[in-house]
């Protein structure tokens, strides 16, 4: 994962990422988030896992 003074003008725009079928798909993120474990939260992002959902 890059830091944001890594980003270059190639790597824009952000690669698409799905969104999450169901909320039970984004609730470890949402848990992650709401204990401030803020690199685990980073490292989900990273391995491109969701972090919307459709409903």
């Amino acid at each position: 994962m890059k830091r944001p003074y890594q980003i270059r003008k190639q790597d824009l725009p952000i690669k698409f990422r799905p969104m999450a079928s169901t909320l039970d798909e984004i609730l470890p993120i949402i848990t992650l988030c709401d204990s401030g474990k803020l690199y685990e939260v980073e490292e989900w992002i990273a391995g491109g896992k969701p972090i919307q959902c459709v409903s």
